[in-house]
């Protein structure tokens, strides 16, 4: 076997690993944007660990793939189905960011509508049905 068939062997096998890891990652990003959506806490958590893990196992496989086959063009079409996978995920990931951001809006106008609620105060009845505002806080009494 000369140094190029083995090389092309090594890269093939290195390949299909990048490819099983993008694969692995499209499925996390899938999971994590459902948590995110049902807002899981603790399942977005561990989803976000289980990431980390994989992006640092997908960093060194492609260090070592693009260290090793820097000159080599036979291996062009297989680069360019994980480009492809690579990509799919990051925009995976930008809508998991999108779904993140939209989160934090509600949350945010949510806040502003309470705490307008507790300054306008609650309100109250007289004795004819007729609403009226409150006294405040139901601390102060007239007398």
């Amino acid at each position: 076997m000369t140094l190029r068939s083995r090389r092309s062997v090594n890269a093939s096998e290195r390949f299909e690993r990048q490819r099983q890891q993008l694969q692995a990652l499209i499925e996390l990003l899938e999971q994590e944007r459902g948590a995110l959506v049902a807002r899981d806490i603790p399942v977005i958590e561990q989803l976000a660990a289980a990431k980390q893990q994989l992006l640092a196992a997908i960093a060194e496989t492609d260090q070592t793939l693009s260290t090793e086959l820097a000159a080599d063009a036979d291996v062009a079409q297989a680069k360019g189905e994980l480009d492809a996978l690579l990509d799919h995920c990051k925009s995976l990931n930008e809508l998991n960011g999108q779904v993140i951001q939209l989160s934090l809006n509600g949350l945010g106008r949510l806040q502003q509508l309470m705490a307008e609620a507790r300054g306008r105060g609650s309100v109250t009845y007289d004795d004819k049905g007729k609403t009226k505002p409150s006294l405040g806080s139901g601390r102060s009494f007239e007398v």
